[in-house]
């Protein structure tokens, strides 16, 4: 039996301020996480939070994005993304909205 894959919003904040985001395919958050560490994501910043991205707004992330192997995208590639992703009551939009005054 095969693991639904879900794709995750990884938060990482330095000193309360938001360093980045990753975005990750994964089965489980957990897993996710794990990814992070293993591909050096936000070595320098703390991991703050994570949210899973439901399928039909997944659909709409820039495949160079998103993947098993991450990359940080800066808080102005996050904040951009949630502008195609999030409602402005959207969690995923709303975990790294303070940072954006």
């Amino acid at each position: 039996m095969s693991e639904k894959t879900c794709v995750w919003w990884l938060i990482f904040r330095r000193d309360g301020e938001l360093v980045g985001v990753a975005i990750i395919e994964a089965p489980s958050l957990m897993h996710a996480r794990m990814i992070a560490v293993a591909g050096e994501v936000g070595r320098i910043a703390e991991y703050s939070d994570g949210k899973e991205i439901d399928p039909e707004r997944a659909a709409l992330i820039p495949p160079e994005f998103i993947g098993k192997m991450p990359r940080m995208l800066s808080p102005e590639q996050a904040r951009e993304l949630t502008t195609v992703l999030g409602r402005r009551d959207d969690p995923i939009r709303a975990s790294i909205l303070p940072d954006f005054h």
